[in-house]
């Protein structure tokens, strides 16, 4: 209790605002930020316009096109944005062939933990 008036008495700062960090921007929202339509957004990244309209609705893209779409859109806000800074952008996972080519093989309890063949 004494340590509790001690702050309240020695506190000259002004209290901050309360900031939401769980409310995420999504690709919409930043798209529309910059004035852009899927077309001139797809033509700026280099990607058909059906993959910015994938990512914007939460359906997993290659992480090849979501890369090249975040990098356009942090040079036009002038910001970094990574896939964990915009809300609900999906990437596919690696195709089992590119998997077994780097050694991680999928029955061999790599980082899959064995799901395939049902071992």
């Amino acid at each position: 209790m004494l340590m509790s008036k001690w702050l309240e008495d020695e506190q000259d700062t002004v209290p901050l605002r309360c900031i939401d960090i769980h409310q995420l921007p999504t690709l919409r929202e930043l798209r529309e930020r910059c004035y852009w339509s899927y077309f001139e957004l797809a033509a700026a990244a280099r990607v058909q316009p059906r993959v910015v309209y994938w990512m914007e609705h939460g359906i997993a893209v290659s992480g090849r096109d979501a890369a090249r779409i975040l990098f356009v859109m942090s040079c036009r806000l002038g910001q970094i944005l990574s896939l964990s800074s915009v809300y609900g952008v999906r990437v596919k996972l690696a195709q089992a062939r590119d998997v077994e080519t780097l050694g991680w093989g999928l029955d061999a309890g790599g980082p899959c933990g064995g799901l395939k063949g049902g071992k």
